[in-house]
């Protein structure tokens, strides 16, 4: 059986065309705006895995003053652990005591809990290590404290290793686990 061909008006031909061009803009403006996304979550997961996958090393150094005096910095920051060393709102601070240092355990919820030991390793530096942590972290803190212009002078540096890609990320857009300023908030406020 054949079919026979209908013949197409004037008309009827200009409507198809403009309906094949329409369509063929419509699929270009398609195919490039998919280019652009994926262009974009390619250069977003880039710039990810370079921040989050990149140094497990952050290390950052902060200074402050406080308008305590020298020894009453030094005892504030022997009761570091109730300062809350990681996180202002820990849930619970677990002491032991030992000859020359001190020795918390902080707990920030979710399970997620930091083990510190505090020593005083000459008259005016005090070395914080972290023990242990169950979020695959490591990391050592010194606060060098000196007479300053405007009261006592609180060096932090921070070395830490992390290798949870949460807390990585968190620590790539922050740059620090532990804000000077807070601290020296919590020191003047003692």
């Amino acid at each position: 059986m054949e079919r026979k061909a209908k013949k197409l008006s004037k008309e009827q031909i200009a409507n198809r065309k403009k309906v094949q061009v329409k369509n063929q803009r419509i699929s270009s403006i398609r195919r490039v705006l998919k280019l652009v996304l994926v262009g974009g979550f390619v250069l977003m997961g880039g710039f990810l895995m370079l921040g989050v996958f990149g140094d497990d090393k952050f290390a950052s150094n902060q200074v402050g003053v406080s308008q305590k005096s020298i020894p009453e910095v030094k005892l504030a920051l022997n009761d570091l652990g109730n300062l809350r060393l990681v996180s202002g709102g820990a849930s619970s601070v677990r002491w032991n005591t030992t000859p020359n240092s001190v020795i918390w355990t902080e707990s920030i919820g979710e399970g997620v809990e930091f083990e510190f030991i505090a020593s005083w390793t000459s008259f005016n530096e005090l070395e914080v290590k972290m023990l242990k942590s169950n979020i695959d972290c490591q990391g050592t803190w010194k606060y060098q404290i000196s007479k300053g212009a405007n009261g006592t002078q609180i060096e932090l540096a921070e070395n830490v290793d992390m290798y949870n890609i949460g807390y990585k990320a968190y620590l790539t857009v922050n740059g620090h686990l532990i804000d000077l300023n807070d601290l020296i908030d919590a020191i003047d406020a003692k």
